[in-house]
């Protein structure tokens, strides 16, 4: 409305389509609106779906929604995806185009049924009103495409957006390669000095993964600034330095270092191990002839918090490389 200045507007409103018309004197424009979400299902029985713990839906949450787009074309990127398999666990997933992230919990008397909502980011406002004791009880209709949440400040209607969230369970179900292991508290450090060495039009981090020496290089690089290496030991779930594999992996990989920076502050990366995963080859290609022994990885990059209870697992696209010859080192 801003955008009018000191126009006079004219506003009617359709209730047959919900559609609200804004005119001016230069101007002609409908907007779509949402309606009433409690008045889409009177006429349909709330069931009970489940009763959960707020600490824990805030936990997955807080890691969930920084993959959530903000304003962007595309919707159903606004929205947080709420599914179920029917296995008595829900997942919430998040997705900009550049990052995946998914988070599973599940809680008391869930039943087993399958549900596929994309909820509005006022789901999150309302939990995060609640004390981290409470619990919140998830009522869904028939058809499975409302959710009620009877909380101890009241009852609160979820819109749904309809629409094809993106399947996430196809990347998740995908045949994974190898999982190296690292020190969150060195890979923070790592990706700080990096940070500074990237070139801003360009944000780019290599990571070279070598487990015939047991260890992955970290490369920040710009024109401007020069290039820095930091070198990590990969470790054991104990956090114990792993030994060299003889004929083990060799894996380039590009991306972008805000993502990856983003991640390693988040809650469950703030100490302990985690785990890189590098897809199979067959996502990889060789990109210098005659070095069979290097691949560059095109895949998703996969980071997760070691025993993590709620399965959290990050996804960040790899960038376009356009030359790694001088990151292949003997």
């Amino acid at each position: 409305v801003s955008f009018f200045g000191t126009d006079e507007l004219e506003l009617q409103m359709d209730f047959d389509t919900a559609r609200l018309n804004i005119k001016s004197l230069t101007t002609n424009n409908e907007l779509n609106c949402v309606t009433d979400v409690s008045s889409q299902v009177s006429d349909q029985a709330l069931s009970d779906y489940g009763r959960f713990l707020v600490e824990d839906l805030k936990e997955v949450l807080d890691f969930v929604v920084m993959a959530v787009a903000k304003n962007d074309a595309r919707p159903l990127l606004n929205c947080i995806n709420l599914s179920s398999d029917g296995d008595g666990f829900i997942t919430l997933a998040g997705a900009d185009g550049y990052r995946l992230t998914v988070g599973r919990l599940t809680g008391e008397d869930v039943i087993n049924k399958k549900i596929n909502l994309n909820l509005m980011p006022s789901f999150q406002t309302v939990i995060n009103t609640l004390e981290k004791s409470d619990h919140v009880v998830f009522q869904v209709s028939e058809d499975g495409q409302t959710i009620r949440l009877v909380t101890p400040n009241g009852i609160h209607y979820i819109h749904n957006f309809a629409g094809n969230f993106p399947d996430f369970r196809i990347i998740l179900g995908a045949k994974e390669g190898e999982t190296v292991m690292l020190d969150v508290a060195d890979t923070r450090l790592a990706i700080k000095q990096c940070k500074v060495f990237v070139a801003d039009s360009a944000n780019l981090l290599i990571l070279d993964v070598d487990q015939r020496k047991a260890h992955v290089n970290f490369y920040g690089n710009s024109t401007e600034r020069g290039t820095t290496q930091k070198t990590l030991d990969m470790v054991d779930t104990q956090n114990k330095q792993m030994t060299p594999v003889e004929g083990g992996m060799r894996s380039i990989s590009g991306m972008d270092i805000r993502f990856v920076d983003e991640t390693i502050k988040t809650t469950p990366f703030k100490s302990g191990v985690m785990s890189i995963v590098f897809e199979g080859k067959e996502n990889s290609f060789n990109p210098i002839a005659g070095r069979e022994d290097v691949v560059h990885c095109v895949s998703p990059l996969r980071l997760r918090p070691l025993n993590d209870r709620y399965s959290r697992e990050v996804m960040i696209m790899p960038m376009t490389v356009g030359s790694i010859e001088k990151y292949i080192k003997d």
